[in-house]
């Protein structure tokens, strides 16, 4: 079991799993593959574990005010508050590819190889 504690420290994660000494204030956390994707409550990402596919390489340097993440078997997502979906990591399948069209995302899943979102844009309107 992983669990958070009240002063955003990750506990039962061991060995290459174990946190590093960066990974405090944090506020989600999401597993892939051997590596860990956190959330820090400033809104910054942070990763660790085995990098199998490059998963914890190419962090996109724009990446600020995270409000959510999402880790695949080896590729990430974080949503920010402006509602932008990033993607990084292992993309043979096209998994870590963030159409242009995605705007006012309001939620993000990783899976296997999918990459998945929830747009207020796609939703529709209510009508009448």
């Amino acid at each position: 079991m992983i669990v958070i504690d009240p002063h955003g420290h990750v506990h039962g994660l061991s060995g290459p799993m174990a946190p590093p000494s960066d990974a405090t204030n944090i506020v989600a956390i999401s597993l892939g593959l051997r590596y860990a994707l956190a959330l820090k409550r400033d809104g910054a990402v942070v990763l660790w574990g085995a990098n199998y596919e490059e998963e914890l390489n190419n962090i996109p340097k724009q990446l600020t005010n995270v409000v959510a993440i999402a880790a695949g078997y080896f590729h990430s997502l974080a949503l920010t508050a402006e509602g932008t979906v990033f993607a990084w990591g292992f993309n043979t399948f096209g998994q870590a590819d963030v159409p242009l069209l995605p705007t006012n995302v309001i939620a993000i899943a990783a899976g296997f190889v999918q990459s998945c979102f929830n747009s207020v844009d796609m939703l529709g309107s209510p009508s009448g």
